[in-house]
């Protein structure tokens, strides 16, 4: 029941009499409609159920059901509610307006002075700016005041702040014009926090006009001699860098540097900094980061290549004699094209018999061999069972061939199996204990958690442990991915021209988009609908300046034959790249094309290879001009001053404790004395030999030799 107010009802135009003669007959009990109460707040009002209101008369005079009026009414209610809101807000907006248009206008005498002192070294500025400037530094004040306090913001206030900014702005004069909300936050929130720790907002207002650095200390001596000792193999510390530097400095009469300074030039100079990581990580850094590697093409077919490795799985079970903890080796034969595991084996360790076994399986299960087998160099392979395998694989066209020592990459198909298959099925397993700890991947279990569920559960058997690894191969060979078909299902549909059959004889034997990347090793790697692309920069110069930046890549999804890479910071173009040369991974893949990129791109690192080393030398080369000398001797950190013993009482005590030793004075270790080593300029010679040698006559001269000479 919806009661309401009599007079309510006459508001639909209802007659009064209507309303009256029915409430009389509902009283005298003549009728069901028009039923009316009392109210209790006030016993001279009539309540009447709008609901029991005639069905004529509600729809001669539009009169609404009780639910339709009373939520009617709630409408009502909150509309005048917000119409009050927006009125408040629309109060305190004319206030803050106010407050900020008072204080550009009439608050910013106090800090004139301050900002015509800020501008007096350069005299082309007028006084004009310094009372802009002023003004401005009024205004910022005020709105970190009005958006909130100063030591955070009021919850909407940054919004609020923005369009009162964008209001003023069309009547009031800034330095600063923008439309960006970001921007309005970034810039609110360095005056904040300026104001929080009570330093002066000068430098924000000021917007970029800097006074005059002064003149550089440093020449192309310090930075000769720092790379000197930054790409020394010892890896000095920055510290030690610079004494060693100012040392130098010293004896050359060249003003000392600081460690900062040394900070500086290996965070700004990129350039300079790929010269010293060069030099002073070894040549197997410089191989892994620096140099671009040579790009593998994804067999086009199903049994072109196969890839074969192990390792132990990642749960604990007992083992056949349950007497002690173990955890079993699996080892996998994986296809290159599909991802599939054709064949696995399961052991106690990695032996020739597991290596067969997963083999004989494969074989059994598939029919076929493929055109290549890829493994690590492991200990069985120089078995004699294993050279038979082999001997008799290579009369049927299967070629077995070992992974390079040092190039993980030639077999990265199966070790990236290993990694998915731990996350992916693995990690669904309560007695899970997590990958290894080199894995970048945090998923390793903790020991509380691992011990509650083994208390619980138990270790599995021997069997359970083989029946979990046998399901979690074969779910992960029928597992599919968002547009992607399942390893299993590619496998059984894509055609093996290359597969070699065996019977039952031998069965028993983008308009261009934009995205971010880092430069790594002179490359670009971008991945467009999860296929990874790599582009290579040409220029040798660029390789050095671009290594380990971050540029943003611009590219056309229909046309991936270049890329074009963009400066970070000022978007502007840095250079053009092509893609990366590519080789087949299987040999039977290959054809003359390939085998020229692999020499290309062996003479391109070879080409940086010799960059690099240049670059070096005409740094040192530089250093050396900038005094005039045509080599150096490096001191020895050992040979300075602040490293030996000089005070008297530690003299002393040094002497003591020879004496207790019995440590003869010719026995103990003699002061380091000679140089770490001795850097020139091109062209000098430095070792007399190599020009004797020059000076030999070739096979055949009859001319006599310095030898006979002497003689």
């Amino acid at each position: 029941m919806y009661y309401i107010p009599f007079n309510s009802i006459l508001d639909y135009t209802v007659p009064f009499n209507t309303i009256t003669d029915g409430c009389k007959k509902y009283r005298q009990g003549k009728s069901k409609s028009w039923a009316n109460k009392k109210d209790t707040n006030d016993k001279r009002k009539v309540l009447i159920d709008i609901d029991s209101i005639p069905e004529p008369t509600r729809k001669k005079y539009n009169i609404p059901t009780g639910r339709e009026y009373f939520e009617q009414e709630e409408l009502d209610r909150y509309t005048a509610t917000q119409e009050k809101i927006q009125k408040e807000k629309e109060l305190r907006a004319d206030v803050e307006k106010l407050a900020l248009h008072d204080a550009y206008n009439n608050g910013y005498m106090p800090f004139v002075a301050m900002y015509r002192e800020r501008y007096s070294y350069n005299r082309t500025i007028k006084d004009d700016v310094a009372v802009l400037s002023a003004r401005e530094h009024a205004f910022w004040v005020k709105m970190v005041e009005v958006t909130g306090t100063k030591y955070k913001t009021y919850d909407g206030g940054c919004k609020r702040g923005f369009n009162l900014y964008m209001e003023l702005k069309k009547e009031l004069v800034f330095t600063k014009d923008f439309a960006n909300e970001n921007y309005f936050r970034i810039l609110l929130l360095k005056f904040r926090t300026k104001l929080l720790k009570e330093q002066s907002i000068v430098d924000v207002v000021v917007n970029g006009h800097k006074k005059p650095r002064e003149k550089k200390k440093t020449n192309e001596f310090h930075k000769g001699v720092t790379m000197a000792f930054l790409s020394h193999p010892n890896k000095y510390p920055y510290r030690v860098v610079t004494d060693l530097v100012n040392h130098h400095c010293i004896e050359e009469n060249q003003p000392e540097i600081t460690e900062s300074w040394v900070k500086f030039l290996m965070a700004s100079d990129n350039h300079f900094r790929t010269f010293v990581m060069a030099s002073r990580n070894g040549n197997k850094f410089t191989t892994d980061n620096l140099f671009a590697f040579a790009v593998r093409k994804t067999t086009p077919f199903p049994a072109d290549c196969w890839m074969i490795d192990g390792t132990p799985v990642q749960f604990y079970c007992w083992n056949e004699s349950r007497t002690k903890s173990v955890r079993l080796n699996l080892f996998v034969i994986i296809d290159v094209c599909t991802r599939k595991i054709v064949g696995f084996d399961i052991s106690y360790s990695e032996s020739k018999f597991e290596i067969m076994n997963a083999l004989k399986n494969t074989v059994m299960m598939e029919g076929h061999l493929p055109a290549e087998i890829v493994s690590d160099n492991f200990s069985a392979s120089k078995s004699e069972e294993i050279m038979t395998l082999k001997a008799q694989m290579e009369k049927i066209g299967t070629i077995w061939r070992h992974a390079k020592v040092g190039n993980p990459q030639d077999k990265t198909y199966v070790e990236r199996f290993f990694g998915t298959f731990q996350s992916v099925e693995c990690a669904l397993y309560d007695d899970y204990i997590g990958e290894g700890i080199t894995s970048k991947r945090d998923n390793r279990r903790n020991a509380e958690h691992l011990e509650k569920t083994v208390k619980a559960k138990g270790l599995p058997t021997y069997s359970e442990m083989i029946s979990r690894i046998v399901t979690m191969i074969t779910k992960y060979n029928e597992r599919a991915k968002t547009a992607q078909k399942s390893p299993l299902e590619v496998y059984r549909t894509l055609p093996k021209p290359n597969a070699k059959e065996l019977d039952s004889v031998r069965t028993a034997l983008l308009f261009w988009k934009r995205t971010k990347v880092t430069v790594r090793r002179g490359m670009v790697k971008i991945i467009i609908k999860e296929t990874p692309h790599f582009y290579e920069v040409y220029e040798n110069h660029l390789k050095a300046e671009l290594q380990g930046k971050e540029v943003y890549v611009r590219y056309d999804e229909n046309d991936l034959e270049c890329i074009m890479l963009f400066d970070k910071l000022t978007d502007l173009v840095i250079c053009k790249c092509n893609k990366s040369l590519e080789f087949h991974t299987a040999q039977v893949n290959r054809k003359q094309e390939d085998i020229e990129n692999t020499y290309k791109t062996v003479a391109k690192n070879k080409s940086y290879e010799k960059y690099l080393k240049d670059g070096k030398n005409t740094i040192i080369d530089n250093g050396l001009k900038a005094i005039n000398k045509e080599n150096l001797d490096l001191i020895h950190p050992l040979m300075l001053d602040k490293n030996k013993i000089n005070e008297k009482e530690s003299l002393e005590v040094q002497e003591y404790y020879l004496n207790v030793f019995k440590i003869a004075k010719g026995d103990e270790e003699q002061p380091q004395t000679k140089p770490l080593g001795t850097i020139h300029q091109k062209g000098v010679i430095t070792d007399y030999t190599d020009l004797l040698e020059q000076k030999k006559p070739q096979k055949g001269f009859s001319k006599p030799t310095l030898a006979g000479v002497d003689k």
